[in-house]
């Protein structure tokens, strides 16, 4: 079709074009409008016209072309408007008979045929005739080999999935907010301004307006309100979901600003950070050789944070993004973001509750593959790199229990075993 995409959505005129300069313009209906159409128009129809010269010029042996006369109806161009037809038929409107001898003509050469699809009614319908065989069909028998590859991808989600049927319906992602049971929540102490329900939004989408805020907006910025506000309300209008600004700009602030660690020595917060020795969503790509997660199972079996998988056999890469990798007093850590409502009181962001949100998403297995990752790049990168030395541990943000006079609160901190993890390392396949 000669026609661009639709160029009004309801009763709003929209055009895509480009200006001399080559500058890409989308105009909403401005003065220009019918200028900016004709030149999307023009534009769309060098395309095509590029499309067609290369769909008759690249086959290797043989190229069948099918013409068809169609006349203009209404908002449907004529088949002379096509690309097709102006390759034709430049600059012409000729009839169909016309067409027709012209296709003729151009069909006599050496190494080009012309035929006349005739337009007649066929009274019998066509039958392929099938040829009988006396030979029965008879299964072969197993060869044992398996349709399973070993380029298989998977994420941390895929695997999540396979924990076991008590906790499915607590897993269906990585931001999810599923509300504490009623026994692990206390009714004492006052609402956190920082996470009052009342003011922040719940589910996926708020989930990812917060991860995106921390990936693009600098620690140093948020945790002093210098960073430009517009570009906080772009990442919610990207989520499409309106959250109040002052309210979000505070829970970033808290995250930011927050001490991870109550001990004071090794304290410290995501604006303190050197962002020359991070890496925000470092993404990675884990070779797993064959194995299963009955394996996984039985190595993670005393991990509290941890839930044991449903029998699966696993094999091929896992792939995915750690939300923040970095330096901090001569350590490297592993950092990820959570903002799971556990509740509206202080207490909901204790000690047993992280526990217990750990464990029902199973992000202590996500922490133990990522603890892994981390580990094999430091080994591969740093010559003098020792685990037991220069590996910090694993910290987890749950974002709406953080506040900044109680350093350490709503942060779950673990570091994995160094002989857990090389068995783990060579369940997986060690380097």
């Amino acid at each position: 079709s000669l026609l661009s995409p639709a160029y009004h959505r309801g009763h709003v005129p929209l055009v895509n074009s480009h200006l001399d300069d080559g500058t890409r313009i989308c105009d909403l209906g401005s003065k220009d409008f019918e200028r900016s159409k004709s030149r999307s128009l023009f534009e769309e129809q060098q395309e095509n016209m590029r499309l067609a010269y290369v769909a008759v010029t690249r086959a290797q042996l043989r190229c069948y072309i099918i013409w068809a006369h169609i006349k203009e109806h209404r908002d449907r161009p004529s088949s002379l408007q096509s690309p097709l037809g102006h390759l034709l038929f430049p600059q012409t409107n000729k009839a169909f008979e016309e067409q027709k001898r012209e296709l003729e003509k151009r069909g006599g050469g050496q190494y080009c045929d012309y035929r006349l699809i005739q337009n007649r009614l066929i009274e019998t319908p066509y039958q392929a005739a099938v040829k009988q065989t006396a030979i029965a069909l008879v299964s072969r028998k197993p060869t044992g080999r398996s349709l399973a590859t070993c380029r298989t991808r998977t994420s941390f989600s895929g695997l999540a999935m396979l924990s076991h049927k008590d906790n499915r319906d607590q897993l269906p992602g990585a931001f999810d907010e599923s509300p504490q049971p009623a026994a692990m929540v206390s009714d004492s102490g006052a609402v956190p301004p920082t996470f009052s329900s009342g003011k922040l939004p719940g589910g996926v989408r708020f989930g990812n307006i917060v991860h995106d805020a921390l990936e693009q907006l600098p620690f140093a910025e948020l945790g002093t309100g210098t960073f430009d506000q517009e570009r906080l309300a772009t990442i919610s209008r990207r989520h499409n979901l309106l959250v109040e600004s002052e309210s979000l700009a505070q829970l970033l602030r808290t995250s930011v600003t927050t001490n991870l660690a109550q001990d004071s020595a090794d304290a410290f917060a995501l604006a303190d950070l050197d962002p020359n020795r991070l890496v925000k969503e470092m993404a990675f790509t884990l070779h797993l050789q064959k194995s299963s997660t009955t394996a996984i199972n039985e190595l993670l079996a005393d991990e509290p944070a941890v839930s044991s998988l449903s029998a699966r056999s696993i094999e091929g890469y896992l792939t995915g993004y750690i939300d923040l990798v970095c330096e901090a007093n001569g350590k490297y850590f592993v950092i990820d973001y959570k903002t799971n409502n556990l509740g509206d009181t202080p207490a909901s962001y204790d000690g047993p509750s992280l526990q217990w949100a750990m464990r029902s998403h199973n992000y202590g297995l996500q922490y133990w593959l990522y603890t892994l990752v981390v580990n094999r790049y430091l080994q591969r990168w740093l010559p003098e790199y020792r685990y037991r030395d220069h590996f910090g541990g694993v910290y987890y943000l749950f974002v709406r229990g953080m506040q900044t006079q109680r350093p350490g609160k709503s942060v779950f901190f673990n570091k994995p075993d160094e002989k857990l993890l090389q068995r783990l390392d060579k369940c997986f396949g060690s380097l």
